[in-house]
C-alpha cells in the first residue's frame, strides 16, 4: 500500500515537474514571441511563431532537407572529433613537458580572443567551404579542450600520485582512481561547451563561404530571397540539432548526473 501511494505521489510530482519546469517556460517563451511579433507587425522583419512553423513545415518537405543536415552535421561532427582527440593529445603532452605548454598557451589565448568571423575570413583565402567548416569547429573546440584536460592532469593530487608510485598501481589503477574522477570534473563540462560553439561557428562557416547543401547557405539564401520565415526556419533547426547533440552527449557522459526531480 505505501509503495503504491509513493509510487503515485512520484508520478504526481514527475508530472508537476515536467509541466512547470519544462513545458511552462517553453510556452511563456513563444507566446512572447508571437504577441511581439503581431505588435511590430512586419513579417518581413519578424515573423511570428506560426509563420515560422508553416516555413518549418514548407523546409522539412524540400527533396535536399535530409542531405543538408547529414551533411552540416558530418563537417560539424568531424571537425569536434579531431579538435578534441588533438587537443587531448597536446594537453598530456603539454603536461609532460612544460615547454610545450609554454609555447600553445599564449596561442591558446589568441584564438579564443579573435572574433569568429574574422578567423572564418582569413581561413577562407587559402581553404574550401567544406574544409574551412570543418577547420573552424575544430579551432573552437581545440582551445577549451586543451586548457580542460591540461587543468584535468595538473590538478590530481601530486602525494597520491607519489602514493600510487611506491605502492606500485597499475595504469589502469592509476586511470581508474586518479585521472578518471579529475578527467570527469573538467573535460565533460569542457566537451558540451565546446559542442555548442563549434555548431555556431560551423554555421557562421557555411554562411560566410556559402558551403553548399549546409544550413548557413540556406540560412543565406532565404535572407536573400527575401524569405524571412524560412531564415528563422532554418535557425530553428541549426538551434535544434545543436541542443540535440548537447543532450546526446550529456546522457552519454552523465548517465547518473541528474538533477533532484528531473525526470527527463
Amino acid at each position: 500500500m505505501n509503495s503504491i501511494m509513493k509510487s503515485k505521489l512520484f508520478t504526481k510530482d514527475v508530472f508537476f515537474h515536467v509541466i512547470v519546469h519544462k513545458l511552462l517556460p517553453i510556452v511563456i517563451l513563444l507566446s512572447v514571441w508571437e504577441i511581439g511579433a503581431r505588435l511590430y507587425n512586419k513579417p518581413y522583419f519578424l515573423p511570428g511563431f506560426f509563420e515560422t512553423l508553416e516555413a518549418l513545415i514548407r523546409i522539412i518537405g524540400d527533396d535536399n532537407f535530409f542531405k543538408i543536415i547529414f551533411l552540416t552535421l558530418l563537417r560539424v561532427l568531424t571537425g569536434i572529433a579531431i579538435g578534441t582527440l588533438t587537443a587531448a593529445l597536446f594537453a598530456i603532452f603539454s603536461y609532460k613537458f612544460s615547454f610545450l605548454h609554454s609555447l600553445i598557451s599564449p596561442l591558446n589565448s589568441v584564438i579564443k580572443a579573435t572574433p569568429v568571423a574574422s578567423i572564418i575570413i582569413l581561413l577562407w583565402v587559402s581553404m574550401n567551404g567544406n574544409s574551412l567548416a570543418v577547420f573552424v569547429s575544430f579551432m573552437m573546440v581545440f582551445p577549451i579542450i586543451w586548457q580542460n584536460i591540461y587543468d584535468a592532469f595538473s590538478s590530481i593530487d601530486k602525494e597520491l600520485i607519489e602514493v600510487s608510485r611506491v605502492f606500485g598501481f597499475s595504469i589502469r589503477k592509476k586511470f581508474e582512481l586518479l585521472i578518471l574522477p579529475s578527467l570527469k570534473k573538467f573535460f565533460i563540462p569542457a566537451f558540451i561547451t565546446a559542442i555548442g560553439l563549434a555548431f555556431k561557428a560551423e554555421i557562421a562557416a557555411e554562411i560566410i563561404a556559402g558551403v553548399r547543401n549546409s544550413i548557413g547557405q540556406m540560412i543565406y539564401y532565404a535572407k536573400d530571397a527575401p524569405k524571412i520565415d524560412e531564415m528563422f526556419a532554418w535557425t530553428v533547426v541549426g538551434v535544434f540539432f545543436s541542443m540535440l547533440i548537447e543532450w546526446i552527449s550529456r546522457k552519454v557522459l552523465m548517465p547518473k548526473a541528474k538533477l533532484k526531480g528531473d525526470a527527463l
